[in-house]
């Protein structure tokens, strides 16, 4: 079982796409993925995914990464 929790990651690399791997999490469990532009999970938000979400390329170069669950 997966508890509630959360946290962001600085990127040791620009990144350029994104994908939320977690497609388990048992029902009502919504875990988000977001990457921002910015170190320490500031500036924009360039996408956000749901489990199991991807996307190919970003608008901008990632400098961090957050999830939630």
């Amino acid at each position: 079982m997966l508890r509630p929790g959360g946290g962001c990651v600085n990127a040791e690399d620009p990144i350029r796409s994104a994908a939320n791997t977690w497609a388990g999490g048992g029902p009502g469990i919504p875990v988000v993925l977001a990457v921002y532009s910015g170190k320490d999970c500031t500036g924009d938000m360039l996408v956000n995914l749901s489990r199991g979400a991807s996307a190919l390329a970003l608008p901008d170069d990632g400098q961090s990464t957050f999830s939630a669950w």
